[in-house]
């Protein structure tokens, strides 16, 4: 779902009305109470009766709407948006940068990947001389 600010603030507005148990509401009324212009009210209100979150009695077409109720998928829809207002909030995993990062830049994963590798053997061939040295096969300091 794809809304803008004031299509989201409608959202919310129609589900504390749904909440509040104002679910018919007349035009006039509901559009003074959201401080809104004819023209902006009719407008959010189809956009609410196409998300299903309004459904329109009165001013269908091109008429202005002069009657209407409040879904209770306004509630659900509010919901939503909360979640993903949550969702954003929240700083990126520190991990996922760095993997995001290693995406983008070919050339970085690959040196990151010769430094694990060396790493790796510089170990092994650590173990390997200390094993040799314990089984005497590897005399230091002669």
């Amino acid at each position: 779902m794809l809304v803008n600010d004031e299509e989201a603030q409608c959202i919310r507005t129609l589900a504390t009305w749904f909440e509040d148990g104002e679910t018919k509401l007349h035009g006039s009324e509901a559009r003074e109470r959201m401080g809104l212009g004819w023209e902006t009210f009719n407008t959010l209100i189809r956009k609410m009766h196409h998300l299903g979150a309004a459904e329109i009695v009165l001013g269908l077409d091109e008429d202005p709407v002069d009657l209407f109720r409040v879904s209770p998928y306004a509630i659900e829809l509010a919901r939503e948006l909360d979640a993903r207002a949550r969702e954003s909030s929240i700083p990126p995993d520190f991990v996922d940068q760095i993997q995001k990062r290693l995406r983008r830049h070919p050339v970085v994963g690959l040196v990151v990947v010769i430094v694990v590798a060396g790493a790796v053997v510089v170990g092994l061939l650590a173990n390997l001389l200390s094993v040799l040295e314990s089984l005497g096969w590897l005399r230091q300091g002669e």
